[in-house]
């Protein structure tokens, strides 16, 4: 185990790995190995089975001083498996880690992640609390315009009435502007609600 933890400490995570799988199953091992594993997998590129290890390390391993390895390797995982498009694994290793931690980079790819998984509350919760935290104006566009297509989609018509208003007041083109504002009754439309979906088509007239 220290010679596992020597070679993950000196980048040499290929060499690490058999010396991690070789303690592993030791009762008084596991919980540090899993995490190291973790670690180890995902430098040589075996997302999937680092997040297996990362989620058995979580579950074992509940000490203080493991958590900045915990969220560390929870939001590499995300980013790596987010840069290859596996926003499903993204979002289950974003989710492992701690939130106050991702910064709003992170925020706005678990809340992409969110979408391209259909969980459409959990991405406007996201696209929320992006715009809450960013400085940076296209961001906050980018998440604004994220929060109403999820809106959209999940049929959350209140909350698209508020962020199509909201994105409005940004500076967009005009054809873009013009497929937002229509946003709102499309989204009636799709829940059946034809009386706001005209009252929507007639606001937009």
């Amino acid at each position: 185990a220290n010679l596992a933890l020597a070679l993950t400490k000196a980048g040499r995570y290929e060499e690490a790995l058999p010396y991690w799988e070789e303690v592993k199953d030791e009762k008084k091992f596991r919980a540090h190995s899993s995490l190291h594993l973790a670690w180890c997998l995902l430098e040589t590129g075996k997302a999937d089975p680092a997040l297996a290890y990362l989620r058995e390390g979580l579950a074992l391993n509940k000490r203080e001083e493991a958590e900045t390895l915990r969220h560390y390797l929870a939001l590499r995982l995300g980013d790596v498996m987010y840069m290859s498009n596996n926003f499903a694994g993204a979002l289950s290793a974003y989710r492992l880690a701690d939130k106050s931690s991702c910064g709003e980079a992170r925020l706005a790819r678990l809340a992409r992640a969110c979408y391209d998984a259909s969980y459409y509350p959990e991405c406007a919760v996201y696209c929320e609390e992006g715009i809450r935290i960013t400085t940076n104006d296209f961001v906050k566009v980018g998440l604004r315009k994220l929060g109403c297509y999820a809106c959209l989609q999940g049929g959350y018509l209140d909350r698209l009435d508020r962020g199509v208003e909201e994105l409005l007041r940004e500076k967009l083109k005009d054809d873009e502007a013009e497929a937002l504002a229509l946003l709102p009754a499309q989204g009636a439309m799709r829940s059946g609600e034809y009386l706001r979906a005209r009252e929507r088509f007639l606001a937009y007239a």
